[in-house]
């Protein structure tokens, strides 16, 4: 209120802090030719420095080709669980690697989308910070 007595504050945002998973990224980018690029790799800060990123067409994408492009990246074998660590749980990446599809599909007006980081858990997982461009 020092800093800026003319502001009246509308509202207070809360959020759960969140505990520590394996960090993915889900995301799309839009070709001019074959439309929507459903994304998947290793999240966080890593995501530019390792370049572990998988495309598919986001179109028909079908279980068999969202296991592919899971299994195409390094991160897959640290979300099995590597030396010791707990598995993942890869179903939750799978649904919302499903979900990016069918929302980027429907909503066709969506030129860019980052779910940059993912924290995936033993059980379930959860999206930190999300990016939808128009």
């Amino acid at each position: 209120k020092k800093a800026h007595p003319d502001i009246v504050p509308d509202g207070v945002e809360v959020q759960k802090m969140m505990e520590t998973g394996q960090e993915v990224i889900v995301g799309m980018i839009k070709d001019k030719q074959f439309g929507p690029m459903i994304a998947f790799g290793m999240g966080g800060i890593y995501v530019n420095l390792i370049e572990d990123v998988s495309f598919k067409l986001a179109n028909g994408i079908s279980s068999q080709e969202i296991d592919e492009q899971i299994n195409d990246t390094k991160v897959s074998e640290l979300l099995k669980g590597y030396r010791g660590e707990a598995p993942c749980d890869i179903d939750a990446v799978k649904e919302a690697i499903k979900r990016v599809a069918r929302l980027t599909l429907d909503f066709p007006e969506i030129s860019k989308l980052d779910i940059n980081p993912i924290f995936v858990y033993e059980n379930g997982s959860s999206a930190l910070d999300i990016k939808i461009k128009l």
